[in-house]
């Protein structure tokens, strides 16, 4: 009986890999899933000089709202024809490069023919404005 010996397989010092890549898949994953949640705070930038002032293009303007009606364009609670309403769009800004500037929306009613709307929007854009989108009517 002494005569059998068992011999003790060898085991080899390889380090296996697939945990260590599920490892760092579900770090992966961690992380671009924790910097979504993360909200950024307003940076409180001081400025040195007293004197900054806000230019022209960090303002923020106000979208112009034109209401299109069956043959007439409502505009700050006035009607005008579209040669009135291209007048005063040229008579309120001084350069071209103001009108490229300009936001204007387009509100629509049921009523208004489909020749009418293209009309004003092929003026507005023979103006220079590009900014130039149509909004749902809640009238």
């Amino acid at each position: 009986m002494s005569n059998i010996h068992f011999r003790r397989r060898r085991k080899s010092g390889r380090i296996s890999l697939v945990p260590m890549i599920d490892v760092l898949c579900c770090l992966l994953i961690f992380f671009m899933l924790s910097t979504q949640f993360v909200r950024w705070g307003a940076l409180d930038i001081q400025v040195a000089s007293p004197i900054a002032s806000v230019s022209r293009q960090d303002k923020k303007l106000e979208p112009i709202k034109l209401y299109l009606s069956i043959d007439r364009v409502r505009l700050d609670q006035a009607e005008f024809t579209l040669p009135d309403l291209v007048r005063k769009l040229k008579d309120n800004t001084n350069t071209r490069a103001d009108l490229n500037q300009l936001d204007i929306r387009l509100f629509v009613s049921k009523k208004t023919q489909l020749q009418f709307t293209v009309d004003v929007f092929e003026k507005l854009q023979q103006l220079g404005i590009k900014k130039i989108k149509f909004e749902k009517n809640n009238v």
